[in-house]
């Protein structure tokens, strides 16, 4: 065994894992769905490799394992299955990949994985078409070649592109490009707002292209964590509003309208130079994210439970006299949706006592709502509910079963292709097709919820 072999193989090894995610504890529903986009993209080796750095977590973020616990088939039965090669190609090709980094720590080489970047390459098909939105066709087969390489130089890419060949002499060869996410996701979260004020059927065309010119000059300076205000006659010179074909009196008028709306994502901060305007994106993010947790409690427990949810969620803390008084409920029905809302931990229950001895018989019991906790569960439970009524309507198929399943396979791949078989292909691309649908939805759900954590955890 070479020297840079051994190297290699020792520190393998003795890897150490460090865990930077928001949570350092992770679900199981959060690791299978890393575990699955790995080997989705990469395959099963890559994949199982990767869980490794999943399942052995510590509370604390880091771990590192000896050689015995590396090669003990107790602790990993699939251990004795990945051969060295194969471990180390697995590694090249997430660190390629931007999924892996790694670093020399004393005489190991510490290895590290970012949850979050795994799930950025579930985002590439809709960066992508971003992409192919923005810049053209050439932009998006660019970036199409980035990402099947994970990153390349320039010339690399090029060539690739234009004329599907290599200069490898090329100058600019350790220049590597990758795609930016963060870049990709601002663009999604603008795509967000404008969502917002879309599904409003009250305002016109010229409202979108006012918040749509709103988001072009801010896109570029400011963060998308805090506010920025930006003047009226800033807004008319962008070449996003000359291109729209809109006056300053149009943008004067629809920026005091939506000044006024219940939502008050944008904002007026000022009246100087014409008036001041910006765009609140966490209250965007934060109306959307209350939208999603209606729907999802809709279709749970009923319209009542919405009701009390939104008082909740209005008025603060409050006993079950007051929601059933204020919902206009009756007593069993309050109660018995305060408790479905718990139960679903929707809402939380508070302990307050009316006197220093803190008696449970003197105390009252306030609900109240925590919403950075109900986004956190939503975005584990309504993800493996909504996936898993999927699952049971494609097997639940009365015209298919399992033996006709594996008929149907056995005959495509043995004789030619009746039109009988033809009709069931055509439903199962059908159904795989929702499949991809509702990845896609689900995905969007996610980066909505993320940001949204985001934004609560700096607040706090």
């Amino acid at each position: 065994m070479s020297p840079t072999s051994q190297m290699w193989r020792r520190a393998l090894l003795r890897v150490q894992i460090v865990q930077r995610a928001i949570f350092l504890r992770m679900t199981t529903t959060e690791v299978s769905l890393c575990s699955a986009i790995l080997e989705d993209l990469f395959g099963s080796i890559v994949a199982k490799v990767g869980s490794v750095f999943f399942l052995i977590l510590s509370p604390e973020g880091t771990f590192g394992y000896s050689e015995d616990y590396l090669l003990n088939e107790a602790h990993h039965p699939f251990a004795a299955l990945l051969f060295f090669f194969l471990i180390k190609r697995s590694l090249v090709i997430m660190e390629q990949h931007g999924v892996v980094n790694f670093a020399l720590d004393n005489l190991n080489i510490v290895y590290s994985i970012k949850v979050e970047n795994v799930f950025r390459l579930a985002r590439t098909a809709r960066c992508l078409l971003i992409t192919k939105t923005l810049f053209g066709e050439i932009a998006e087969a660019i970036c199409d070649e980035i990402v099947s390489k994970g990153r390349l130089s320039c010339s690399q890419c090029l060539q690739q592109v234009l004329t599907q060949k290599v200069d490898v002499s090329a100058g600019d060869r350790k220049i590597l490009w990758r795609l930016n996410y963060a870049r990709y996701e601002r663009y999604m979260r603008d795509e967000m707002v404008i969502d917002l004020y879309r599904t409003n059927d009250l305002l016109d065309q010229h409202c979108l292209k006012t918040v749509h010119a709103l988001i072009k000059v801010g896109e570029q300076r400011i963060s998308h964590t805090h506010l920025s205000s930006f003047a009226i006659h800033e807004i008319v010179r962008s070449p996003a509003a000359k291109e729209m074909k809109l006056s300053l009196n149009q943008i004067e008028t629809t920026l005091k309208l939506l000044s006024t709306d219940r939502h008050n994502v944008i904002r007026k901060m000022g009246d100087s130079s014409g008036g001041l305007y910006a765009i609140d994106y966490e209250k965007a993010l934060t109306i959307q994210c209350i939208q999603r947790i209606q729907s999802a409690i809709r279709e749970k427990l009923g319209k009542n439970s919405v009701r009390i949810f939104n008082l909740l969620f209005q008025k603060g803390y409050l006993s079950e006299d007051q929601i059933e008084k204020m919902a206009m409920l009756t007593t069993k029905e309050a109660r018995s949706c305060c408790y479905d809302l718990m139960r679903f931990k929707f809402i939380l229950k508070r302990h307050m006592a009316r006197g220093n001895d803190f008696s449970n018989s003197r105390a009252i019991y306030l609900y109240h709502v925590d919403l950075p906790d109900v986004v956190h569960l939503l975005t584990l439970i309504d993800r493996h509910l909504k996936m898993e009524t999927i699952i049971s309507n494609i097997e639940s198929d009365p015209n298919l079963d399992a033996e006709t399943k594996e008929t149907q396979v056995a005959e495509v791949q043995e004789v030619f292709i009746t039109s009988a078989d033809r009709n069931k292909l055509a439903k199962y691309h059908s159904r795989q097709n929702g499949f991809y649908a509702a990845e896609v939805k689900l995905e969007k759900d996610m980066l909505l919820f993320s940001q949204f954590l985001k934004l609560s955890h700096k607040k706090r």
